[in-house]
């Protein structure tokens, strides 16, 4: 998912270098197109057509030594783990359900993962020793799925998407993770808005996440008090416009995020945590370039950089929202 990512975001880069906006570009035309014809191709059997195998969702070991990551290697969408330094992958889970979303326990114990049952997409958080072993149902509830765990980082608490089976909405919600006890943080009260894209703060005190309309054409971030559940909005805005948080800093100061203003197409910004203000900075390569989305952006630890789609670049110092200048994209 990340190389496909990053071809997408290099191939943008390409086109706008040539362009000021999305809508300067040309549009291919399809009859230009050509394919070369290969001779001598011999026919596929319609059985290697269904050997198609996937992997998604890696995620690193804390001390970055292994990966895991699910793959339907087996026929089945199972957690494996492989050496960082490359090597054949293990299996570390059994099962006919799809599991997927796995993350590491900031200790390096644990690793959490989401699966259904015979498909009924209504999941459960799934907990299984780093070094392989029996894994145990953490949420066994058959009418709330539970998806998308994030741990704080002393690794008492999880934040993780929460959804009612009768339910149009998805909350976010926080998991104690030695009582398993679960609470509901944001509560939605509208039937037509949903929660995603939570990280928590260094200090666990407070959850980022994204409210979203049921169109998907507005968006705004939300800081949320872990222990009260009280919200407020960072990125109050006239109308409709999309911003959603992807990350934040290791000292927990600056949110990575997409934005779609100015221009109403997607940047990628920083946004001061504390102003509020958008912080003016350059942009991947200091060209300019539009880019497409911060989904999956990780910061550098220790760094003041950021990586995203394969582009790395330099957060710069925070500074308070310019009304005149307004949001500039990185």
């Amino acid at each position: 998912m990340r190389t496909r990512f990053a071809l997408l975001v290099f191939a943008t880069a390409l086109v706008s270098l040539a362009a000021t906006s999305p809508d300067t570009r040309e549009i291919t035309d399809a009859k230009k197109i050509t394919s070369v014809e290969v001779t001598g191709a011999g026919a596929v059997p319609i059985d290697d057509l269904f050997y198609t195998r996937a992997t998604g969702g890696g995620a690193w070991s804390p001390d970055g030594k292994e990966i895991v990551f699910s793959s339907n290697f087996t026929g089945r969408f199972n957690l494996w783990k492989v050496s960082a330094s490359g090597g054949w992958p293990i299996q570390l889970s059994q099962s006919d359900d799809r599991q997927g979303g796995a993350v590491w326990s900031p200790d390096g114990q644990w690793i959490l993962y989401q699966s259904d049952r015979g498909g009924g997409e209504i999941y459960d958080l799934f907990a299984i020793p780093s070094g392989g072993g029996k894994a145990v149902n953490l949420t066994k509830t058959d009418d709330i799925s539970e998806t998308s765990p994030r741990w704080s980082a002393d690794g008492t608490q999880l934040a993780i998407s929460y959804k009612k089976k009768t339910a149009p909405v998805t909350d976010v919600a926080v998991m104690d993770w030695n009582t398993r006890a679960v609470r509901n943080l944001t509560n939605e009260t509208t039937p037509d808005h949903l929660w995603s894209g939570h990280v928590w703060s260094p200090d666990g005190k407070a959850v980022y996440a994204t409210r979203i309309n049921a169109g998907f054409t507005d968006a705004s971030v939300y800081r949320i008090d872990a222990a009260s559940g009280q919200k407020e909005e960072l990125t109050r805005h006239e109308g409709q416009s999309r911003t959603s948080v992807s990350a934040i800093s290791p000292d927990g100061k600056t949110l990575l995020v997409t934005a779609d203003r100015p221009g109403g197409y997607p940047n990628v910004g920083l946004l001061d945590g504390w102003t509020h203000g958008w912080i003016p900075g350059g942009d991947a390569d200091g060209k300019g370039d539009e880019v497409e989305s911060a989904a999956g952006a990780e910061w550098i630890f220790g760094q003041p950089e950021y990586v995203f789609g394969g582009w790395k670049a330099r957060a710069s110092q925070p500074s308070k929202f310019d009304t005149a200048r307004g949001f500039v994209g990185l």
